[in-house]
C-alpha cells in the first residue's frame, strides 16, 4: 500500500493542501477543540478548502476527515477530540507511507517498515482488475474521483446513476460570457476578464482573519481582484500567469481603482471554460456538496456520457420539428454556448416530456378500450320525452356533442370523452340526456361533481327534473321466462332519481350503494 502511496502523493499542490488542512487540525488538537482554529470555525474553514483543493479530494483519508468533520459546530469536546484524532491519523498515514516509499527508511513502525521492505518477489502484487466500463447506468459512487462523501450528497438530491446526473439540470445560469478589456469594464455590471497576475498579498481584516488580494493586468490596465477569508489560495496565484475572472465589477472609493471582489476564477487555458467566460451552470445543492466542485463532476460526466444517450426520434421528425439531437439537448442544458443554444435545448426536452405523457395517456386509452364495455341501446322515446320535459330547446353544438356521445354508447368498449364548454353553456343537460340512456338500459349513472355544494344543486335540479319522466326498465332473462314466457317483457315505470346519484368524488368512494355491475 506504502509505494502506491507514495505515486499519489507526487504531486506537490495536493501535498500542500494536505499539509495546511494537518496543521489546522493539529492547532485544533492543540487548542483543546475549542473551534477556534480557524477564524470562522472549522466548518467554514472546511467549506473554502474543500473549493480549492484540486487533486487533494481523490485521496480516501483526505474524504473521510471530510466526512467526520461534517457538522463540527454542533459536537461536543468528546465528539471532537475522537473525529480530529482519527482524522490526523488517516493524514499522517499518507506522508509515512510515503517517506517509507520514498527513503527505504522507518518511521517508528516496525511492521510498517517491513512490509513496506518486502522485496517484489516475496510479496508479489495481482495485477489490478481493471474499472468496468461506464454505462448510463453506473453508479455515481463507482466513478474516479468522485468520494463516499459526494456520492452520498448528490444522492440527496435522487442522483445515484449516470444517467440521474445527465438528467440533473441547472436550475439557472449565471452570465459571464461577455469579455472585456479591463478599461472597458463598466461599474455595478457582472463582468469577465482575462488578465496576467502582477501581484499577490494578504492582509488582515478589521472584522479578523486574512485577506488575499490578487492584481491583474493587460493592455489596458489594472484590476483588483479581493478573496475574504481564503488566504490560502496565494499559493495558486503565480506572478505572470493568465487567469480568467467573473464577477461583479466595483470601484474601491480610496484608490478610484476597479475591483471585483470574491470572484469567481479559473486559470486560462486554451481548453473549453467550465467556471468563468461562458453561461454558467448553478445546480441544485445541499449538505456536502459545492457549487464548484459538483460543476466540474456534472462536466466530467456530462462530456463522457451524453455521446452515449441514444436519440428514439427518428431524425426527419427532428428536422420537421426543428429540433436538435438528444445528447446535444443533453450537453447544451448543462453547459450552453449560448442562450440561443440553450432555449433549442429547452425545447427540445419539453418536446420529450409532452410526447411522453401523449403516449401515457394513449396507453391508457388503448388499455381501457380493451376492457370489457356494455353497450347501450339508444331508447329514442326515453330522450324525447326528456326534451319535452326541458324547458329550453338544445343548441345546435349540444345537439351535436350528443349523437357523438350516443354513436360511443352503442360499442362494445368504454367511452372515454371529454365535454368541455363554459359555464352556463348547458354541459349539465348533455350529462342529463347521457345518464337517461344508461337507466333506460337498466344500469347506474352517476354525475361527479368537483365540490359536495354543487353535487347538492345538481341533485336537487335533477330529481326535479327526472322525476317527470317514466323510464320503462326489463327484468332479468329468467324472471321473464318465468312470468311471460320467452318473449314476453314487462314493463313499468320507476322514479330515476333512485338510479341516477349525483355525488362528489370523495362520497362515491365512501359509499357502498352504488354497484358497477348492471342490475335490470
Amino acid at each position: 500500500m506504502a509505494p502506491r502511496t507514495s505515486c499519489q502523493l507526487s504531486s506537490m499542490e495536493s501535498k500542500d493542501q494536505i499539509i495546511q488542512l494537518g496543521k489546522l487540525l493539529a492547532e485544533e488538537q492543540r487548542r483543546n477543540f475549542d473551534d477556534g482554529a480557524a477564524p470562522d470555525g472549522l466548518e467554514r474553514y472546511l467549506t473554502g478548502w474543500r473549493k480549492d483543493a484540486n487533486g487533494a479530494l481523490q485521496y480516501s483519508p483526505v474524504q473521510q476527515t471530510l466526512e467526520l468533520l461534517a457538522g463540527y459546530g454542533v459536537f461536543d469536546a468528546t465528539t471532537r477530540r475522537a473525529r480530529v484524532g482519527i482524522a490526523l491519523e488517516g493524514l499522517r498515514a499518507l506522508f509515512r507511507g510515503q517517506v517509507v516509499g520514498d527513503r527505504g527508511q522507518g518511521t517508528g513502525d516496525g511492521r510498517a517498515v517491513s512490509k513496506s521492505l518486502k522485496s517484489p518477489a516475496s510479496s508479489p502484487k495481482a495485477p489490478a482488475k481493471p474499472p468496468a466500463p461506464m454505462t448510463l447506468d453506473t453508479p455515481i459512487d463507482q466513478l474516479p474521483g468522485i468520494g463516499k462523501v459526494t456520492a452520498q450528497s448528490f444522492k440527496r438530491l435522487g442522483v445515484r446513476t449516470v444517467l440521474d446526473m445527465l438528467y440533473h439540470f441547472p436550475h439557472r445560469y449565471d452570465d459571464y460570457s461577455s469579455q472585456k478589456q479591463i478599461a472597458n469594464l463598466e461599474i455595478g455590471a457582472v463582468e469577465t476578464v482575462i488578465a496576467t497576475v502582477t501581484d499577490v498579498r494578504t492582509f488582515g481584516m478589521k472584522a479578523g482573519g486574512q485577506a488575499l488580494e490578487v492584481l491583474v493586468s493587460d493592455d489596458s490596465g489594472d484590476l483588483k481582484a479581493v478573496f475574504f477569508r481564503q488566504p490560502w489560495l496565494a499559493r495558486q496565484f503565480s506572478v505572470g500567469a493568465r487567469i480568467v475572472l467573473s464577477g461583479k465589477v466595483t470601484l474601491d472609493a480610496f484608490k478610484g481603482q476597479r475591483q471585483i471582489s470574491a470572484p469567481e476564477w479559473e486559470p486560462f487555458t486554451d481548453n473549453e471554460l467550465i467556471h468563468t467566460g461562458r453561461l454558467v451552470p448553478v445546480h441544485s445543492l445541499t449538505k456536502g456538496l459545492y457549487e464548484r466542485n459538483a460543476r466540474s463532476i456534472i462536466k466530467r460526466v456530462v462530456d463522457l456520457a451524453a455521446p452515449m444517450v441514444v436519440d428514439y426520434l427518428p431524425e426527419n421528425v427532428r428536422q420537421r420539428a426543428n429540433l436538435m439531437p438528444l445528447p446535444q439537448a443533453l450537453v447544451q442544458m448543462h453547459f450552453p454556448a449560448d442562450k440561443e443554444q440553450v432555449e433549442r435545448a429547452r425545447r427540445r426536452l419539453g418536446f420529450d416530456e409532452f410526447l411522453f405523457i401523449q403516449l401515457g395517456v394513449l396507453q391508457r386509452k388503448l388499455l381501457w378500450q380493451g376492457e370489457r364495455g356494455y353497450p347501450l341501446v339508444f331508447q329514442e322515446p326515453i330522450h324525447e320525452e326528456f326534451l319535452g320535459k326541458l324547458p329550453f330547446e338544445l343548441t345546435g353544438t349540444q345537439v351535436r356533442a350528443l349523437e357523438e356521445i350516443f354513436h360511443d354508447i352503442r360499442r362494445p368498449t368504454p367511452m372515454a370523452r371529454l365535454l368541455q364548454g363554459d359555464v352556463g353553456s348547458g354541459k349539465t343537460a348533455v350529462t342529463a340526456a347521457t345518464a337517461m340512456q344508461a337507466i333506460a338500459n337498466g344500469y347506474q349513472a352517476a354525475i361527479m361533481a368537483p365540490t359536495e355544494i354543487l353535487a347538492e344543486q345538481h341533485y336537487k335540479g335533477l330529481k326535479e327534473l327526472l322525476t317527470k319522466i317514466r323510464v320503462p326498465r326489463g327484468e332479468t332473462w329468467s324472471r321473464r321466462r318465468r312470468r311471460s314466457g320467452p318473449s314476453g317483457f314487462r314493463a313499468r315505470s320507476c322514479h330515476p332519481e333512485a338510479r341516477a346519484h349525483t355525488t362528489s368524488a370523495a362520497a362515491l368512494r365512501a359509499s357502498r350503494k352504488f354497484k358497477l355491475a348492471p342490475t335490470h
